[in-house]
């Protein structure tokens, strides 16, 4: 089982699944992703199959709405 993010560089459109063995490096990665202009964030996946939106995934990691992370 494994947390999986989705997202799309911007510069190119191309669109990707990225996994995650555990939920440290899951946050993380969003976390970097939030404060990153050049991915759009899709959607993230947790191991029990439930899908967060941008915002959810957002409040998990305590990154700012619409804003970058700090």
């Amino acid at each position: 089982m494994d947390w999986v993010i989705s997202s799309r560089e911007e510069a190119t459109g191309r669109v990707s699944a990225t996994h995650y063995a555990t939920e440290t490096s899951f946050q993380a990665a969003l976390k970097e992703m939030f404060s990153d202009l050049r991915s759009r964030f899709l959607s993230a996946e947790l191991p029990d199959g439930s899908v967060l939106d941008e915002d959810a995934a957002r409040e998990l990691v305590g990154a700012p709405h619409g804003s970058s992370c700090q």
